[in-house]
């Protein structure tokens, strides 16, 4: 495997499923640009001389049905399907998002309601891998081959929910992302591997510490207040919920600083919630305010500062949402060896001045479950 920032890029197209290669155009490509991100649907974009021995072929490529599939130094870093496709004069821009565009082009089919007395709430894994595998890939037989990519990574302690939601109400994937933003879930993809988790939950680990001088630029450090809590309400909408709060030292010193997040439906919202509901809306209140409390602090290393090639990283440890220590020493503010972080981002780009590779993180609660 290639140092960091020594990479070369090939791309191929294939057919809908990625098992059949159609097209080759590493001989043709100019620039090629691909992301890892945590909670979100990674791209890649690939930029080809129009003038090369395939334009007839690339005139044929189809959005929604041809995919993207990238090699780096002869290694898979990432596939998915075609979404955007741009015919200039002398370029041909493509643009691709990973497997979870299936999932955002796909109606919920079915309702549902985990609210009901007496059936208690279910563990937001399984629901996000109920959406996923039975949800979006295996109608029509799953021809995207996505289902057996559905890595659901189950951590000690999973929130519940007690969330109903209406057929057709929206995607699949809106649902499956509604978890990662107010459910204690974390989710990312690498290749056709979608891998969600518990936020607490150390589900993989970067041995190597992240250091400053593994950076062209070193690091800046931001501490986001508009991301504290040192309370966070969940809520039905309609005078029920949980509440958890930070230490009674954290409120004597900041108050109350609260967050709310409300899952409130005109059909539910009149419900007196059951205990099961209460407990549920509980732990995802934890979980939330461990991401809020104390102020969340990133290292953050921005667009035009990449890894250099004496970082000891192979490409494929760069998986969004691992944990890994980060140490900044040469800073006003520094973190201690014993702070984690998450990889948030992954962004790699190779043109004719070679190939940069980028990295964002942010901190890793500090109760882990893992």
């Amino acid at each position: 495997m290639a140092q960091l920032g020594c990479g070369e890029h090939q791309v191929e197209i294939r057919d809908r499923g990625g098992q059949t290669v159609l097209l080759d155009l590493t001989e043709d490509k100019i620039r090629v640009s691909w992301t890892r991100v945590r909670d979100d649907i990674s791209s890649a974009t690939i930029v080809v001389n129009g003038r090369g021995g395939c334009c007839d072929q690339l005139g044929q490529l189809e959005t929604g049905y041809h995919e993207v599939h990238i090699f780096r130094s002869g290694i898979k870093v990432w596939e998915g399907i075609l979404t955007r496709i741009e015919y200039e004069t002398d370029m041909v821009d493509l643009y691709a998002s990973d497997i979870l565009w299936v999932a955002k082009n796909t109606v919920l089919p079915s309702g549902y309601d985990y609210s009901t007395a007496g059936s208690g709430a279910v563990a937001c894994g399984w629901h996000m891998e109920r959406l996923l595998r039975d949800w979006t890939f295996a109608p029509l037989g799953d021809k995207w081959n996505g289902a057996a990519g559905v890595q659901r990574q189950v951590g000690p302690k999973e929130p519940k929910t007690s969330k109903a939601a209406q057929k057709w109400s929206m995607t699949t994937w809106e649902d499956f992302d509604k978890f990662a933003e107010d459910h204690g879930m974390d989710y990312s993809v690498i290749g056709r591997q979608i891998n969600f988790w518990d936020t607490q939950y150390r589900w993989r680990t970067i041995e190597e510490p992240l250091r400053s001088e593994y950076c062209s630029n070193g690091f800046a450090i931001v501490e986001y207040g508009n991301e504290f809590a040192t309370r966070v309400v969940v809520t039905n909408g309609n005078g029920y919920g949980s509440m958890r709060a930070a230490p009674a030292w954290a409120i004597a010193k900041y108050g109350y600083i609260d967050h709310v997040v409300s899952g409130y439906n005109k059909a539910a919202g009149a419900e007196v919630p059951s205990s099961a509901d209460l407990v549920s809306w509980g732990e995802q209140a934890a979980g939330l305010l461990s991401n809020s409390f104390p102020q969340p602090v990133r290292v953050r290393v921005s667009e035009n500062t990449v890894l250099t090639p004496q970082a000891p990283y192979d490409i494929n440890d760069l998986v969004a949402g691992s944990w890994m220590k980060a140490i900044a020493s040469d800073l006003c503010r520094t973190f201690s060896e014993e702070q984690w972080h998450k990889l948030d981002r992954v962004f790699v780009t190779e043109d004719a001045t070679g190939e940069n590779v980028t990295i964002s993180t942010l901190q890793a609660p500090e109760e882990e479950l893992g």
